[in-house]
């Protein structure tokens, strides 16, 4: 019996193992976006310090609702913040007028298929929801 169990508790790990390698988040693009962005700037779009890329045209951040699980994950990942720091955040930018929070889209299909529409949104999603439509321009394991 507990090799039974034992078994069953290997197997379970194996496919949350699975589950976990293939929700890796992705920063997505328009996929005819031509510009060079690396993490760090990345990290400054989504804190609403860069709201341009260099050389290239001013950006519409879209966000997920929070709560939502892809959104915790970016944000812990991309700018190492949780998800009550990240609403301190936004709300300390609104106040002082630095800044507005990005656009909140429903889901992220939504998510995809407003940046695939727009060539100025940057947003976000599962790597396995990424299709021809977007182009990746950051994936966060």
């Amino acid at each position: 019996m507990k090799i039974i169990l034992f078994a069953l508790l290997v197997f379970e790990t194996q496919i949350i193992n699975i589950n976990a390698a293939q929700s890796d988040v992705v920063v997505i693009v328009n996929k005819n976006f031509n510009y060079e962005v690396n993490s760090s700037f990345l990290s400054k779009i989504f804190l609403g310090r860069e709201k341009e890329i260099p050389q290239g045209p001013i950006v519409q951040l879209l966000d997920l609702s929070e709560g939502d699980h892809i959104r915790d994950e970016l944000y812990e990942k991309l700018v190492d913040k949780n998800p009550s720091e990240m609403k301190s955040h936004w709300s300390y930018l609104m106040f002082t007028g630095k800044g507005l929070p990005p656009k909140v889209v429903s889901s992220e299909d939504e998510m995809k298929r407003m940046v695939a529409e727009s060539q100025n949104a940057i947003g976000y999603i599962s790597s396995s929801k990424v299709d021809s439509s977007v182009k990746v321009l950051l994936q966060l394991k």
